[in-house]
């Protein structure tokens, strides 16, 4: 559109702010309304500027909706576009069709604008097909529809040749092409791959590779040195609080740039000053996170080294930092308050560590009584939610000092750092908590979690804690498992092999296996002993023997001692050793 006719228009329609005037790719025939002779004869007879109003669609919208009034108007006017003479026959066929004075378009009923629109329709068409040389019976309605609104339409001609171009594409992708490339393995070793399809040949690579964030993060004690703690707009009076810089050092090291992650915040005051509060531990449980929040357990922690500390909020890490307190934080801050009445809404703050360049930037909230209330009632995670105002927070005062220290406290299985196992952490989860230093983010306990109990095997007693195995100590049970069941199966072996040589050589396994920490091929060799020299009344009604095979040979040896340490003193062991101890039966 002409810039001049289009700051015009805009001038014009300031008096009507629902009209807006938009770009498109179609070529709508509004030019050929200037064909229309009321318009016509009123350019010809104006003397003077003026501006005049017409309605286009007369008085269609009484009958039919406006989509079909659009739709009957691009008709009209692309008709007298193609062929102006013939679309006047079209829509005036005889002298009674007459035009009102306050109308554009002849005064007909809705049946004789059917037939008008099917007319005006083959007319449009079939200029297409003669200009084109296109047989109109061979267009699809979607073509149809693009030719009458306008649309860009190839000819069969270029189509043709563009699914001649394609396939010419496909044949030379089809064609494989050898590359050989040579590599160095990290055992030294080279290697020699020959690849032929596109997809071997390129290099993969993925937007969220953790390993470059742990190489990151490993520069994040850097930060430490530069730690700026935000002053502005903070209250004189309330409750003051002191962080330890010993505390808030770890806490930045085992974090990451991205990922958010968060703490409990402990403390108590001093004797001589209640509106000072030391932060004297910072808790750190099972969570999952992102870039714009952090997931947390709806079970707060509980240990003996808490009941002498109260609850003084929590504190988490942003990779950016943000001019406001984020709505997620408030929305997360009043749900802890209100799940847990233990937490003081004048005492819970929330401290965000933000990763500045080169630097962390530290800010204490807390949240107002108007804030606790949206908070409260928001169910939108959005980053701008409806209702949500800067009076809904305030900062406090908050200090860093080295005169005393903290100290913190962890799951007391696994890790804190669920990011690499998001499908095992869930709000609902219980866990216990110990006194010791929590892992960086990216160490192997977090990527590498122990294996957990198989869930289709009853719970051992282990003689070495004389606890469940999927107690706390699940860990240190599963790695002391194999000697403890390999001492029962020699003696078993033993007691029912008379034979010395036989006794000798399951000895000698043993001692080999457990010299080198293998245990599959005694485990193999001592099944067979246990399944030739077996009695009768000894076997079991059921046979775990292809489960201890499929284990062993799947190098599960832990599962494949289980099956046998089962069979043992299930079957076999009361009838060759006498009574089981108590502290060794099945539970």
């Amino acid at each position: 559109m002409d810039p001049s006719i289009y700051a015009r228009i805009q001038v014009h329609l300031l008096d009507f702010p629902n009209i807006v005037i938009k770009g498109s790719d179609l070529q709508l025939p509004f030019q050929a309304s200037l064909k229309i002779e009321k318009f016509g004869d009123i350019i010809l007879k104006a003397t003077e500027p003026q501006m005049l109003l017409f309605n286009l669609y007369d008085d269609w919208l009484r009958s039919i909706s406006s989509y079909t009034a659009f739709s009957r108007l691009i008709l009209v006017l692309r008709a007298l576009h193609v062929n102006n003479e013939r679309a006047k026959v079209i829509l005036k066929p005889d002298k009674q069709t007459v035009t009102e004075s306050h109308h554009v378009w002849p005064t007909l009923s809705d049946d004789d604008w059917c037939r008008v629109e099917v007319a005006l329709k083959d007319l449009i068409l079939a200029d297409y097909g003669k200009k084109n040389n296109v047989n109109v019976a061979s267009l699809t309605q979607s073509e149809i529809r693009d030719i009458i609104l306008g649309a860009e339409i190839a000819p069969p001609s270029m189509q043709r040749q563009q699914i001649a171009e394609i396939e010419a594409q496909s044949k030379e992708a089809s064609q494989l092409t050898a590359t050989t490339t040579r590599t160095t393995n990290v055992h030294g070793d080279e290697v020699v791959i020959t690849t032929t399809s596109a997809y071997e040949q390129s290099v993969f690579g993925s937007r969220t590779d953790w390993r470059v964030r742990a190489i990151s993060a490993t520069n994040l004690h850097l930060r430490t040195n530069h730690i700026y703690v935000t002053s502005e707009d903070t209250r004189d009076t309330g409750y003051t609080y002191v962080l330890p810089k010993n505390v808030l050092k770890k806490f930045i090291c085992v974090a990451d740039l991205r990922t958010q992650i968060a703490g409990y915040l402990y403390g108590v005051s001093p004797p001589d000053n209640p509106a000072v509060k030391e932060i004297r531990c910072i808790v750190m449980p099972p969570q999952l996170g992102n870039h714009q929040g952090v997931t947390l357990p709806h079970m707060l922690p509980d240990h003996e080294y808490l009941k002498d500390l109260e609850p003084l909020g929590w504190m988490h890490t942003q990779p950016n930092e943000l001019p406001q307190l984020a709505p997620q934080d408030v929305t997360t801050h009043a749900a802890i308050l209100e799940g847990n009445k233990t937490w003081d809404m004048d005492k819970a703050i929330l401290i965000t560590c933000s990763f500045t360049p080169g630097s962390c930037s530290l800010t204490a909230y807390k949240l107002t009584s108007t804030g606790y209330e949206w908070g409260r009632k928001n169910k939108d995670q959005s980053s701008n939610p409806q209702g949500y105002a800067p009076t809904h927070y305030e900062k406090v005062q908050m200090l860093l000092s080295d005169r005393f220290l903290g100290f913190y406290m962890v799951p007391d299985v696994g890790s804190w750092n669920y990011n690499f196992m998001g499908v095992k952490h869930q709000t609902t989860m219980k866990y216990g908590i110990k006194l010791d230093n929590p892992k960086e983010f990216y160490h192997e306990v977090s990527r590498c979690p122990a294996a957990p109990h198989p869930t289709h095997l009853p719970t051992l007693m282990c003689p070495f804690c004389i606890a469940p195995a999927r107690s706390s100590n699940a860990t240190a049970c599963i790695e002391r498992l194999p000697f403890f069941l390999l001492s029962y199966c020699i003696l078993l072996a033993c007691q029912m092999c008379k034979t010395r040589t036989v006794q000798d050589t399951i000895l000698k396994s043993a001692v080999v296996s457990r010299c080198t920490d293998r245990f599959t091929s005694f485990s193999l060799h001592l099944w067979r002993i246990l399944l030739s020299k077996a009695t009768t009344a000894m076997m079991p009604s059921r046979d775990f023997t292809p489960h201890a095979r499929c284990h062993i040979s799947s190098g599960k040896a832990i599962y494949a001692y289980s099956y046998i340490y089962i069979y043992i003193y299930t079957y076999c062991y009361p009838a060759s050793l006498g009574h089981i101890p108590a502290d060794m039966q099945l539970m």
